[in-house]
């Protein structure tokens, strides 16, 4: 090849939509015989020519994958409908590199399918791969969007709709009976909206959904005894509305469901017998209605959380649950069950949540609930149980976060295997704990909640003492012991009650820094009130009455969380109660003009100059 040769070759690949031809254009300068031209060009061609091949293939796939199919365009109206109807301009969109495009109604051309897919849109996967392929919309998902407004009738345009999901959302009016006629549904999810009006018959006609959700809206009337038909249903959720009359028995032909939510309607009658048959069901939820009658329901042996509390359903404790040994959550408070509670709550090795208070049992707590290592929140309070718990609890709970005992007629001491360091809320109060203040308490690190008070006062354990010789008074015993200074450094400590306890003791510095409510009344504390404690400006309850406190409060000059209350809500929580004691000295001036409940005035010393005194006191 001699370098004087100046050969320019320029190719350009046009592909024709009607013919594929591909152009080569070649433009050279020749110095030399035609026949080393010839060569060269021969050479030339078939590189060139083998290059314009791959190229066409590859754009031809390029233009495919950019093109595709195009979507009916009675979908993409029905989907500017949407827009419209629920003021499209004011949605929450996400991000756009994460989520995919924002809805585009200008252009044409877009296709909302083809990538950049609009958010909250899926179509069929083979509209983007074949040219001669129509795609289809399969998907609106639009959670949290701040959708305002109401569904159009035109969504049934979307013929092959499978989901519909537009929860916490602001949709109003009423679920649209058009929706009845689309047979593809297989998800429908209005959850936390605010639609009223009564559920659609014509829902009962989606043979194809496995879940429907219409819970948090304002739905009125009954549920349609038709919705029995939708036997193909997993998930059936309509709690949180205004529903009203008769749980329908024929939901007990929804044999595959695996959750059932009816909870917070009013619903009255009895639970029906036929919801026996859902045998699959793992979620059940019929709590906060006005339910009535004994609870005889059986389930298979998959049902993990069942709710059945704030009813009027009546009985003993329901032994069914004893055979459903997956069970992770267990809500059976404020009925009216009486008798014992059963030794097979130990069966449950994977309960996190035991929940049993406001009933009428008796009897003593089973020892086997100590066994259960899984447990996060156990709830006994406001019953009649006896006896001592620390023959319950005797090894740690690792994951215990909140014990309630309160309200009952238990007995003995705290063992120190409940204040494990994950801990953050126990009560104990309005039992019969005269030995149960330890520095043990101090173990739970993670303490927030700490309620202590009437320890004593339970109605078993008060005693008649005479007065004068005259009359009887049942009183309570005072509790033994001493406040364990530790509990005042407790870093993550909000809350402290211990009123009506008869405590002898003095207090202390207070160095915990989440301190919010201090209540130490009617004990018997002496001494003065820690600086600590005067100088803790942003406690919102402090509650030290009926004690024998002495010493002024003239460090009390910046309790401005308390006194300067504003909001309704801070208002009823905000007191300062120190009266019945012995404090003497002045009021700091910030007393006089409070909103807050301020009670300092009876039984005390202070020094009231002039005719000023605290307004709400």
């Amino acid at each position: 090849m001699i370098m004087s040769n100046i050969i320019i070759i320029y190719y350009q690949t046009s592909l024709l939509k009607s013919s594929n031809v591909y152009t080569l254009y070649i433009s050279y300068i020749d110095t030399h015989s035609t026949i080393q031209i010839m060569h060269w060009y021969s050479i030339i061609y078939r590189v060139i020519y083998t290059v314009c091949i791959i190229c066409s293939i590859i754009e031809c796939l390029c233009l495919t994958l950019v093109y595709g199919g195009e979507v009916p365009e009675t979908e993409i109206n029905a989907l500017e409908a949407i827009y419209t109807a629920t003021h499209g301009v004011d949605w929450n969109w996400k991000n756009v590199s994460e989520y995919g495009a924002v809805w585009n109604f200008t252009d044409n051309s877009i296709n909302p399918c083809i990538s950049p897919v609009w958010q909250g849109i899926s179509c069929n996967i083979n509209c983007t791969l074949d040219n001669n392929t129509e795609c289809h919309i399969l998907e609106i998902s639009l959670d949290k969007y701040n959708l305002v407004g109401s569904i159009p009738d035109n969504i049934t345009e979307i013929v092959q709709l499978q989901d519909f999901k537009i929860s916490h959302n602001l949709i109003t009016n009423t679920i649209p009976s058009v929706i009845g006629n689309m047979i593809n549904i297989t998800q429908l999810n209005l959850y936390h909206n605010s639609i009223s009006g009564s559920i659609p018959i014509g829902l009962s006609n989606l043979n194809n959904l496995s879940v429907l959700d219409l819970g948090s809206n304002h739905l009125t009337g009954t549920i349609p005894t038709q919705m029995g038909d939708l036997t193909n249903l997993i998930a059936f959720m309509v709690n949180h509305n205004e529903l009203l009359g008769s749980m329908p028995s024929e939901i007990g032909s929804m044999s595959k469901l695996l959750v059932l939510l009816l909870d917070r309607n009013d619903f009255y009658g009895t639970v029906p017998s036929t919801y026996s048959n859902l045998i699959n069901l793992e979620a059940l939820d019929i709590s906060h209605t006005s339910l009535t009658g004994p609870y005889n329901l059986e389930f298979g042996p998959d049902l993990a959380y069942v709710f059945i509390g704030d009813n009027y359903i009546s009985g003993t404790f329901p032994e069914q649950i004893c055979t459903c040994t997956k069970l992770i959550h267990l809500s059976i408070d404020d009925l009216l069950l009486v008798g014992t509670l059963p030794t097979c709550l130990g069966n449950f090795l994977k309960m996190t949540y035991l929940h049993t208070s406001e009933n009428l049992f008796t009897g003593t707590l089973p020892t086997e609930v100590g066994l259960l290592s899984s447990m996060v929140t156990a709830r006994f309070s406001y019953m009649l149980l006896e006896g001592r718990i620390d023959n319950v609890f005797t090894t740690y709970i690792p994951n215990l976060q909140t014990l309630e005992l309160s309200n009952n007629h238990f007995s003995g001491t705290f063992p120190s295997s409940i204040f494990s360091p994950k801990l953050e809320t126990f009560s104990g109060s309005q039992n019969c704990f005269v030995d149960a203040i330890t520095d043990h308490i101090c173990d739970a690190s993670a303490l927030e909640t700490l309620d202590l008070s009437g320890l004593t006062s339970g109605s078993g354990c008060k005693q008649n003492v005479q007065l004068l010789g005259m009359f009887s008074v049942a009183m309570a015993p005072n509790v033994r012991g001493t406040i364990p200074s530790c509990i005042f450094s407790m870093p993550n400590l909000t809350q402290v009650s211990m009123s009506g306890n008869g405590i002898r003791s003095t207090l202390y510095e207070v160095n915990s820094p989440q301190l919010r409510i201090l209540e130490l009344s009617y004990n018997r504390l002496v001494g003065s009130i820690p600086i600590s404690i005067q100088q803790k400006y942003d406690l919102l309850k402090l509650d030290m009455s009926f004690n024998r406190l002495d010493g002024t409060i003239e460090h009390m000059v910046n309790y401005s969380s308390i006194l300067n209350t504003n909001t309704e809500e801070e208002v009823e929580v905000a007191l300062v109660a120190l009266e019945s004691n012995r404090l003497s000295g002045g009021i700091p001036g910030q007393f006089m003009d409070s909103n807050a409940d301020v009670n300092i005035l009876g039984g005390n010393l202070f020094e009231c100059p002039g005719e000023r005194l605290p307004k709400n006191d």
